[in-house]
């Protein structure tokens, strides 16, 4: 059974910018950086977390946008042969 949210992945082609506004808006960001994918904010909530990067791969260069939702699940196996 799907028993919440685990983490969202948003790209944002400003990922400064948008962990910025979090932080104004009185969330804890947290920023990392690689050179092979760029910046990656994590904004913490009580029970999940959102991560902001971005676009790359066949999303380089594309406007902003939600790529992933990703659940937690009690009975993983449940739950995919109920979503295919």
């Amino acid at each position: 059974m799907i028993t919440g949210v685990d983490h969202i992945v948003l790209t944002e082609t400003d990922v400064m910018g948008a962990a910025a506004t979090y932080e104004r808006l009185g969330f804890g960001v947290t920023v990392r950086s690689t050179a092979q994918r760029g910046a990656t904010a994590y904004v913490c909530f009580d029970d999940f977390h959102l991560a902001i990067s971005e676009p790359a791969g066949e999303r380089r260069g594309r406007a902003s946008g939600l790529p992933e939702l990703v659940f937690r699940s009690n009975d993983l196996d449940h739950d995919v042969s109920w979503m295919i």
